[in-house]
């Protein structure tokens, strides 16, 4: 192992961001937010995940992710799966093609059910056309009547809407025709028993539709489409336009790059609104005025996803995607917007973010993303889990591995992780093999699990080591290493950076006896340091 200096000025800027937080002084208070622990030990995503939603079929709600991947948690699943907050399970034979890119749930008069989109061609033996519904009882994944067509088809985003003749479900993305030969150019309606077009469609080449939203603007509900296309109904448009009683109304002049991937709406206490992200960052707009929120940097991507969510201070717009910088300063694909500026959520991740979902698997309530492949580090691929716990007690992640000797070393906290009383704060570590030199080491950046032997290094690099100590003890496993927060502060190359308000995560390791070159690591645990 080596160790590694973190940037400190990201760390001043970190703790600066939350120094406006009303940090616990009692132990009835939850913790600021910040990254978490995803899903244990095994949280890797063997590829990007796309899309999320919370949905209940009956047998509990459960948080569903899609996207393009083999595997989530260590589970084998085919693009798409479902975390009830202690395990994964697939659903059916999954969704098979280039992958899924959203979610919705609709009423074709049968009930509530989870509709899947994207570029699906079947589920098992199953052929599907972009669109599925999950069939509960039988476990399935089952096509709509009707086609959507076209040459490598795909659907990025679904929506329910009223457009009058009773709700619906809509669909836009690349495509130009429905059930088999009707045109519908990229955005076609499903009553429940058939595809229809919409009035012409949305027309561009090489374009396609990304985001749909049903809201009622002054003029009464309507269904509002983006993306990258040039008309609608044969009416020349910036990307942007909705569909009302049977016919397109444009926006030519809209203020929005030609990439909008996002739409949103939310009343933050100003009334009804729609948001919509695009290149050009994320832009307000009422029915008739525009507004743009702050100023948000996009490389390489736009706005993928937003999302209404309340991580302890009151609801509040996030938003994912290539985001590089927010209000002039650095800024990884997350951010959140306060009212007046985007504060870029400790630093955010480094790769795109696709989508968001609010869900609790046991805690709190908690905002996860779903994000790409290249992650760091890279044992979080594909999702991201922006939370707190109550009370700021440690939370344990991780499974301790087993030594040759049968020893099982874990680690438990006493005290409180405190500045102002460093040494009260005790990481303890039993269950250690006897007259063994180990030590702990501890990260202030996101969690981790990457093997190492036998074990799993829980701790993210850029990490630290504390000084070894001999565990001392009879024999067996009657050994203990402990360390305390006035040491992990005495650190010479860590010991400054650890600030109030920074979560630290922090495991022990050592040799195991029966091998030089073998590792034994305990569970890990992460803390809120405060003042």
């Amino acid at each position: 192992m080596t160790t590694s200096k973190l940037n400190l000025a990201f760390l001043t800027a970190f703790a600066a961001a939350l120094s406006g937080l009303a940090f616990a002084q009692t132990s009835t208070a939850p913790c600021p937010p910040h990254w978490m622990p995803v899903f244990g030990s095994t949280p890797a995503v063997s590829g990007a995940v796309h899309a999320m939603i919370k949905f209940n079929d009956g047998s509990g709600e459960r948080l569903v992710c899609g996207g393009s991947f083999g595997t989530i948690g260590g589970v084998h699943a085919t693009n798409v799966a479902r975390w009830d907050g202690t395990s994964w399970s697939p659903m059916g034979q999954g969704l098979s093609g280039s992958g899924v890119l959203d979610f919705e749930v609709f009423d074709d008069g049968q009930g509530p059910a989870l509709y899947a989109a994207g570029g699906l061609t079947s589920s098992g033996s199953t052929a599907l056309s972009c669109v599925a519904r999950w069939n509960a009882p039988t476990n399935s994944w089952v096509p709509l009547a009707g086609s959507i067509d076209g040459p490598n088809t795909w659907v990025a985003s679904l929506a329910v809407h009223d457009d009058g003749t009773g709700p619906a479900l809509f669909a836009t993305g690349w495509f130009t025709s429905v059930n088999g030969g009707s045109d519908a150019s990229k955005i076609a309606k499903w009553n429940g028993v058939a595809w229809s077009p919409l009035g012409g469609g949305l027309g561009e080449p090489f374009g396609a539709g990304y985001s749909l939203a049903s809201f009622a603007d002054q003029t009464g509900p309507a269904l509002y489409v983006g993306g990258a296309f040039s008309s609608a109904g044969g009416q020349a448009t910036n990307s942007f336009a909705k569909w009302q009683s049977g016919h397109w109304i444009v926006f030519p002049q809209a203020p929005v790059d030609s990439f909008i991937a996002s739409l949103r709406t939310w009343n933050d206490g100003n009334g009804d609104a729609l948001y919509v992200g695009s290149w050009s960052g994320v832009h307000r707009f009422d029915g008739s005025t525009w507004s743009l929120l702050g100023h948000l940097g996009v490389f390489g991507g736009n706005v993928e996803a937003l999302h209404v969510h309340d991580d302890g201070g009151g609801p509040a717009l996030f938003a994912t995607g290539g985001i590089m910088s927010a209000n002039g300063s650095p800024a990884q694909n997350a951010v959140k917007w306060t009212g007046s500026a985007w504060d870029n959520l400790a630093g955010g991740f480094s790769t795109r973010g696709w989508c968001m979902e609010t869900f609790n698997d046991g805690g709190l309530d908690a905002l996860f993303f779903g994000n790409g492949t290249t992650s760091f580090p890279p044992s979080e691929n594909g999702l991201r889990k922006w939370g707190t716990t109550p009370n700021c007690e440690p939370l344990s992640y991780c499974a301790p591995s087993t030594t040759s000797s049968g020893c099982v070393p874990v680690c438990s906290a006493t005290g409180r992780a405190s500045l102002a009383s460093p040494s009260s704060f005790v990481i303890h570590t039993s269950q250690v093999d006897a007259n063994r030199f180990g030590l702990q080491v501890f990260s202030v950046y996101f969690p981790g699990t990457s093997n190492a032997g036998a074990g799993k290094l829980c701790v993210a690099f850029p990490l630290y080591r504390l000084l070894p100590k001999n565990s001392m003890g009879a024999s067996g496993c009657s050994g203990n290493l402990d360390y305390s927060l006035a040491e992990v502060l005495a650190q010479p190359d860590g010991g400054p950076l650890v600030l109030a308000g920074l979560p630290v995560n922090q495991q022990c390791w050592y040799r195991d006896p029966s091998s030089p070159t073998g590792s034994a690591f305990s569970n890990a645990l992460q803390y809120m340091v405060m003042p």
